[in-house]
């Protein structure tokens, strides 16, 4: 879909399908590690405005979670 491709589109529209191939580009660096082993490939998925709005999500229930330290909500988050 986002390539313009025709054939059966499983996403409902464009907006799912850009969240959908970001979510899934960290394993896809994982997967290209053993041809490339001296490339550094990674993905900052806090940067990438498609998944801001799950990215704000995460953070609104992982904050009003009362039963989590604050070592455990940074941990969730990813934080160091």
């Amino acid at each position: 879909m986002l390539l313009g491709l025709l054939g059966d589109n499983t996403y409902a529209n464009c907006r799912e399908a850009n969240r959908a191939l970001w979510a899934r580009s960290s394993p896809a660096c994982e997967g290209l590690a053993p041809w490339f082993p001296e490339a550094a490939l990674a993905v900052d998925l806090d940067r990438v405005p498609a998944l801001a709005e799950d990215r704000e999500r995460l953070w609104t229930q992982v904050s009003s979670a009362e039963s989590l330290s604050a070592d455990e909500k940074r941990a969730i988050l990813e934080l160091e």
